[in-house]
């Protein structure tokens, strides 16, 4: 009986090292605008036997809260995430194509020295390019978005009409203010492209550290279709985290009392080996 309590007792000891892992991570990241808990964690917690998977919970929101940032945008959908390309230079395996996304909707231009007349647009933590596709919208799918390129100037009837200011709308399609041709013209506003926000669940994708974004798992079924639907997002407001702080330091103190409890489990277990060796003897 002693080996059985001793076996139960160390997997519960590894177990809840990974417990503690994810309990860590999700305190630290209380702050990080799009965080989504990984809540495996009220599972894990019991220690023995437990096999969490590490899900980000898409299914809670986080809190809505204005920036007055023209290029921060939120999703009202917690079903959604923001697709997210390849940092600026780099080469990407096959399989590492349309497989990032981000429910942080913090985004900055970026010059490309390459392209001298078009900004591209970043996600601001990882530095990875936004995804999305041209308007009208025409069967839109992962696999056919692009990575959104804005024009420093667009060509008018008489001359070149230069790029002014940025802003998303309800939408999620980003636009482009550009002036006019002379200065006594009226400035112009140019769809520019409707960011992807793709369908996920949280058992299809893990955090990347350091990035705010998500990466797709290998091997696990889901949906990634495009959501159409109008009045998705909202303009100039960003998502916090969903991190309950007083619900991670109950699990926290739960885990503390379960690997105590273990811990306590396997000196008494050697105990009685030791006993029972020394019988024998």
């Amino acid at each position: 009986m002693s080996t059985v309590a001793l076996s139960n007792a160390s997997n519960a000891i590894s177990n809840l090292g990974t417990v503690f892992g994810k309990l860590s991570d999700n305190i630290a990241n209380a702050s990080t605008d799009g965080f989504k808990a990984n809540n495996s964690v009220f599972s894990d917690s019991a220690g023995i036997g437990s096999k969490g998977k590490g899900d980000a919970d898409l299914l809670t929101m986080g809190p809505i809260r204005p920036t007055g940032n023209r290029l921060d945008i939120s999703i009202r959908t917690f079903s959604g995430m923001m697709a997210l390309g390849q940092r600026a230079g780099q080469i990407a395996a096959e399989e590492e194509v349309n497989s990032h996304f981000t429910r942080d909707g913090s985004f900055i231009t970026k010059f490309d020295p390459d392209e001298p007349d078009i900004f591209s647009l970043v996600h601001h933590a990882s530095g990875r390019s936004v995804k999305g596709h041209t308007l009208p919208l025409d069967n839109p799918t992962l696999e056919n978005s692009i990575d959104v390129k804005i024009p420093l100037k667009i060509e008018g009837d008489d001359g070149d009409q230069i790029l002014l200011d940025l802003r998303f709308d309800e939408h999620g399609i980003l636009i482009g203010k550009y002036s006019g041709v002379v200065p006594t013209d009226p400035a112009v506003e140019v769809e520019i492209a409707r960011i992807a926000i793709v369908r996920l669940q949280g058992h299809q994708v893990h955090d990347m550290p350091n990035q705010n974004a998500y990466k797709l798992r290998s091997g696990v079924f889901g949906n990634t279709d495009i959501i159409q639907s109008k009045n998705i997002a909202t303009p100039e407001h960003l998502e916090g985290s969903n991190i309950n702080l007083p619900d991670m330091f109950v699990a926290l103190i739960v885990a503390q009392k379960t690997f105590q409890t273990a811990t306590q489990v396997m000196t008494t277990s050697n105990e009685m080996l030791d006993t029972i060796s020394s019988l024998k003897r």
